[in-house]
This record gives C-alpha cells, structure tokens and sequence, in this order.
C-alpha cells in the first residue's frame, strides 16, 4: 500500500472480505477481528461480549466490531442464525492530482462499537443473505475469480450503503445530533488533555449548555462530563501502566491541572488511587464480603491475605455477632493489606474497615460481570476474567445440551426457605434467574413469576406448585428455617407436587450468591449435571 500524506480528499471505502453464517445453539471461539465486522442477529437469540460489554442478541439486532477488542459470542436457540461479515478499510487519498490507496484502521465517527440501531433491519437481513448465498453460489461454481468477486463486491457495496443511509436518515431528523457527534465528541477525543467546558462543547454544537447537555445524554446515555471524564481516565489508566511518568505529569496530560483533584476522580471511576493502580498486580488484598469474593480473586491470579464475613446473620445473638466481628477486624489488621474488597452487606463497616486500609464496595447486582470486571480491573486480572468469561460461555452451551437431553420439557423451581417465609424464583433480574432459564434453557414451575426476581409466601399459603423438579435452600438454619420447612411440608399441597412424588429434590447451597460470578456459575452447572445425570 501507498503511504499517503495529509490531504483535504479523503475518502474512506469500505471492501467485502468474508462472510460466515453460524446456526442452532453455538459457541463462536473467542476472537480479535483484525478489521471491521458487521455482526448480524437474523433470528433466535444469544449473548455477545464486547471486552467488558455483553448485549443480549435478538432477532434483526446489529453490531459494529472493531480491530483488537474481545469478542465472544453464544446462541441459545435452535432457531438462531447469525452472520459475521469481515470487511476491508481502505482510504483513497487525492494528492497533487493524483489518487493513491492506503489501508485505513480509523473509527468512521458515524460508528461506535457495541449494537446498532436501525429503523429497517427486514431489507438489512434480505440483503445479508443475498450475500451470503452468492458467497455460496461463488465456492460452489467453477466460475471466473474475478467475476464473482465482483458481484460479492457489488452485494456488500448494497448492504454497506444500506446501513450507512439507514444511520444518515436518523441523523438528518435531528440537525443538532450530527454536531453532538461529529464536533463535541471529536474535539473531546482530540483536546481532552487541555481544559473544556461545557459551554465549549455547546457552541461547537450551536446549543445552549442546557440543551447540549440534555440532548447529549439522550443519545449518549450520560452526560458530556462523564464522558469526557472516561475518555481522561482511559488514557490515564493507559499511561499509567506503559510510562514511567508521575502522577502528577500523568493528571496535565489528561487535562487536570490539580494532582488531588485527578487522584479523587481516578478512585472515583476505578475504585483505587492511581498509586495503587500502578502496582495493582502485587496488591496484598483482603475480602469483607458474603459473597465469593476469594474464589474470584484466586481465579483471577490474587490470593487474599485475609478474608472474612462480618453480616450479622439473623439467628446470631448481638453479643456474639460482636465478637465475630472483632476477630474478624483484627485478622484483617495482622494481614496488612494495601486494599480491602467489601460488598454491599458490609456498608455498615465501612469506616472500620478504611481505618485499616483503604477500602473498595463492589456492589454485586443483576449485571454481575460489571462488578466481576471492575474486580479484575482493580487487580490487574483483566485477561484472565475475559478467558473466564469466555470458558463459562463455552461451558454454559455444552451444559444446555446435556440438560436438554436429561430434562426434555421437565420443569424445575427454585425454592429458599429461611425462618420466616417461602421464597420462589422468578425468572426476572437475579443473575441465578438468567442462569437456569435463559442460558441454561431450562423450563420453570407452573408458579415461577416470568416477569418477577422472586415471590414470597407463608408456608401454610404456598399454592398448588407443578414442578417436576425442586431446587431447595434450607436458609438461616439458626434462625429457625427448619421450623418453617416443617409447616411447609405440613401445608395442603406439599405432598401432590410430582418433584415430591417422584423424589426430584434437589438440597442446594447458596446458589443466589454462588451466581455472581463465573467460578459459583460453573459449580452450579456442575451440580445440575451431576443431579440429572443420577
């Protein structure tokens, strides 16, 4: 290729590569596109992972994949089909009246990695799989390279163009929208080293800061100064881990005259100072937490010096809750660690623990690879949680098939009895939820709320439940969830359940927490496999 200099004439086109169709339920190897990818949903569903980002996939979505970022992707139904459609870059150049050629890796601004959305994706499709049945027509024949090559040419061309005048059309409805991208965000990407305001960005925009902010975060999802806070923090934390500058020089060149300020805003967006994000892989790190926090940090190559949980359970009586956590204070303070992970349960402990080291809240909610991601981040275990995301996904199909030949169209619930009430999953929010009956495709209970995370009910009031098979946590067995299991067994419908007549029951640890992250997920696979296996 040419080396080309600046020119006012450039123009960047984009050239037909390859095109892969994958079917049914299907793991797609993990991969790094070394060009551009339009990934397309035509049917079924599925998960996609880009880097730390996953996107729920859905029949007629499309995504832009960009060179060097992790992608994995997993279908989970039989009716799936997807297209990757890998495409060239190149950038025609007019210089001194001449035209030359040159391969071009640069983000066109119209796009951004992630989902796409179009507001006709049926002729999208029609055009994907005249494509893809050329490329087929193409190998099968014994025709002209050159010839079929340029009908495949001339078919992307038609697919390309199509969506790129779908997302024109968007833009030219809204005026403003075009500037809010083509300007603020650019002059964000090429000046966030210097000082910008709001009222910057507005004028490039030809809005009033009011309104360029409220329009930003309609497109964008947050506001300008967030966004340009993670753009400085992603090439600080770049900088921090390939030069050898200080803090100090590190926060001018993202844009923060005060050091104190920039360190605030680093440990805001990451969890820790930038000191401690410069040595983050020899951390000596303890856990607070009720959840798993040590098998994730063993996976992730982190082996804590001290781990405890200091919850005060119920069934615990005061007194000795305080003596737990005493011991639990003090073991932590013999470990000496640099940094403390602690969930959300330990929130009532905070100041005790930031009295020993400095101290980071990994709240665990319904999205739970985000609080996984920031942990590896935080312990600079990036790698190995994308390939421990990468292997649960692998794990997660092959486990779909094995239960979908053991169970059929079986149903299973989960139940959790504790020492006041019946609990029942749904099949909403919690990650275990997701788990069982979206990734593991497994059918639930006739009671099992489709829209809900969980349902309660007194043990003598629990209805007539049709399951062929029950998961069961006994919780809070010092508070007396015994007790309630017994008026529950008691109860006018217990005994007509089939799981009980045909003794499907399954006794279960903490599954609900095991469930926040990829080292519990693949236990409880293993539990069910086993189980169904017997």
């Amino acid at each position: 290729m040419l080396a080309i200099p600046p020119s006012d004439a450039q123009h960047t086109v984009f050239f037909y590569s390859a095109i892969h169709k994958y079917t049914g339920m299907n793991v797609i190897a993990p991969f790094h596109p070394e060009t551009y990818v339009w990934c397309m949903m035509a049917s079924g569903s599925g998960l996609i992972a880009l880097d730390h980002q996953t996107f729920q996939m859905a029949s007629s979505r499309l995504y832009w994949l960009t060179p060097s970022i992790s992608v994995s992707i997993t279908l989970h139904s039989e009716d799936s089909e997807c297209y990757l459609i890998f495409m060239e870059p190149l950038m025609l150049a007019k210089q001194r009246g001449k035209w030359g050629i040159a391969r071009n890796l640069a983000l066109p601004s119209v796009l951004q990695p992630g989902e796409i959305a179009l507001q006709n994706t049926g002729k999208l499709l029609l055009h994907a799989e005249k494509l893809y049945a050329e490329q087929l027509h193409a190998e099968s024949l014994d025709c002209h390279i050159e010839e079929s090559g340029l009908h495949l040419q001339h078919t992307f061309q038609q697919l390309h163009s199509f969506i790129m005048q779908d997302l024109l059309e968007q833009q030219s409805k809204d005026p403003s929208a075009k500037k809010l991208f083509d300007l603020s965000i650019k002059y964000m990407h090429t000046h966030f080293d210097e000082k910008i305001t709001l009222e910057t960005l507005a004028g490039l925009a030809q809005l009033t800061p009011t309104s360029y902010s409220r329009s930003f975060k309609k497109e964008m999802g947050i506001s300008p100064i967030e966004y340009l806070t993670g753009l400085r923090m992603k090439h600080a934390k770049e900088s921090l881990l390939k030069n050898n500058s200080t803090v100090t020089e590190i926060a001018a060149a993202v844009g923060y005259s005060n050091p104190f300020y920039f360190s605030q805003t680093f440990k805001k967006a990451t969890g820790i100072s930038p000191t401690l994000y410069l040595k983050r892989k020899q951390l000596k790190v303890a856990t607070a937490s009720c959840f798993y926090f040590t098998d994730d940090l063993i996976a992730l190559g982190t082996e804590p010096v001290a781990a405890v949980d200091c919850f005060h359970y119920p069934g615990i009586a005061p007194a000795d809750h305080q003596r737990l956590l005493t011991a639990s204070l003090n073991e932590i303070r013999r470990a000496q660690p640099d940094l403390i992970l602690c969930d959300q349960y330990h929130l009532s402990f905070l100041e005790q623990l930031k009295g020993i080291a400095p101290a980071v809240v990994l709240r665990l909610h319904a999205e739970w690879r985000d609080s996984y991601s920031k942990m590896a981040e935080i312990v600079g275990g990036e790698e190995k949680a994308k390939h421990a995301l990468a292997q649960l996904e692998f794990n997660i199909h092959d486990a779909r098939e094995q239960l979908r030949h053991a169970l059929g169209k079986e149903t299973l619930t989960v139940m959790r009895v504790d020492h006041r009430l019946v609990r029942i999953q749904g099949r909403g929010g919690h990650p275990l939820n997701k788990l069982l009956y979206d990734e593991l495709g497994i059918s639930p209970g006739s009671i099992v709320p489709p829209d809900q995370t969980s349902v309660y009910y007194e043990p003598e009031a629990v209805p007539s439940l049709e399951t062929d098979h029950l998961l069961l946590q006994k919780h809070h067995l010092q508070a007396g969830s015994e007790k309630v299991f017994s008026q529950l067994q008691r109860a006018k419908h217990w005994d007509g359940m089939p799981a009980i007549q045909k003794d499907n029951i399954l006794l279960i640890s903490n599954w609900f927490l095991m469930s926040y992250s990829p080292a519990g997920r693949k236990r409880i696979i293993e539990n069910l496999l086993h189980y169904t296996s017997g």
